[in-house]
């Protein structure tokens, strides 16, 4: 459950009402369990591939894999 809570105060600052939401997330706690297990299944993958692989974003390597840097010569960044 998310739980939110937002006073409500009068003119000199007291808090004269409380307004209380509470919302199941039940279904988004199980969406982000898939889409972490999914990205685990995509590195497993790409870390195991025997060919290189390269993600570009906007002319910028956003993921290569371990195969790619060995076949450019390049070092695993930090």
């Amino acid at each position: 459950m998310d739980i939110r809570f937002s006073p409500l105060t009068d003119a000199s600052g007291a808090i004269t009402h409380v307004i209380e939401s509470i919302r199941d997330i039940t279904e988004l706690v199980q969406v982000k369990k898939e889409l972490t297990e999914s990205e685990q299944r995509y590195r497993t993958l790409t870390e195991q591939a025997n060919d290189g692989i390269c993600i570009l974003r906007k002319s910028k390597h956003q993921y290569v894999n371990a195969m790619y840097l060995q076949m450019f010569g390049y070092e695993k960044p930090d």
